[in-house]
C-alpha cells in the first residue's frame, strides 16, 4: 500500500493493469512522461511485488522489458495496524494528488456540464439502508468495471474516477437511525 501512495507508482500500476502488459516506453507514453523518470518507480513496484517482469517485446535497438501486475487487490485486515497506517497514507496521498489534478482542469478549462463533461465533483450525505448501500456499491463496481482494461486507443482520452465512499461519525447529539 506505502508503495501505491506515491502519484507517479499509482499511476504506472494503473497503467499496467489497463494494459495488461507494458514496457517502459508504453508507460511513458501513457503518462507523458520521459521513460528515465519512471525506472525507479518500476523498480519499486517490481521490489515490494506489486509488478512483475514477463519478458521483453522487440524494439529498433534493444529489446524493451514487459511487466504486469501481479495483483491488484489488498486483503484488508482491520486488526493489522500497520497495514491500517499504509492504508491510510495511499488514501490520503491519492486524495491529495486527486485535488491538485482536479483544480489543475478547472484551470485548464474543464467542461463542467452537458454530454461533454469530463470534470465533475461532489459530494453528497445520504441515510441509506442496507439496501440502497448495496445498489450504491453495485454502481462503483460498474464504474470501476468500465475504467478497467482501457488501453490507449485512438479517439480515447485518459481519464481517472475516484469514488470515495464512508461512514460519517455520530456525534452525541445526533439521532441514531432506527435499528433493522
Amino acid at each position: 500500500m506505502r508503495a501505491l501512495a506515491s502519484p507517479t507508482r499509482h499511476a504506472v500500476h494503473q497503467v499496467i493493469l489497463n494494459q495488461g502488459e507494458a514496457s517502459v516506453r508504453e508507460i511513458a507514453a501513457q503518462l507523458g512522461r520521459h521513460p528515465a523518470s519512471l525506472y525507479k518507480h518500476i523498480d519499486h513496484l517490481e521490489q515490494v511485488g506489486l509488478i512483475e517482469e514477463v519478458g521483453t517485446k522487440a524494439t529498433g535497438k534493444r529489446d524493451a522489458r514487459v511487466f504486469a501486475s501481479v495483483r491488484w487487490w489488498i486483503k484488508y485486515d482491520r486488526n493489522d495496524p500497520e497495514l491500517i497506517d499504509a492504508l491510510n497514507a495511499y488514501v490520503q496521498a491519492q486524495l491529495r494528488d486527486a485535488g491538485r489534478k482536479i483544480a489543475d482542469s478547472f484551470e485548464r478549462g474543464a467542461i463542467t456540464k452537458g454530454v461533454g463533461r469530463d470534470t465533475h465533483f461532489g459530494s453528497v450525505f445520504g441515510w441509506l439502508t442496507k439496501d440502497e448501500l448495496t445498489e450504491l456499491n453495485d454502481l462503483l463496481d460498474a464504474i470501476s468495471a468500465l475504467m478497467t482494461d482501457k488501453p490507449r486507443r485512438p479517439g480515447t482520452r485518459l481519464m481517472a474516477t475516484m469514488p470515495v465512499v464512508f461512514p460519517l461519525p455520530m456525534g452525541s447529539r445526533a439521532i441514531e437511525p432506527d435499528p433493522e
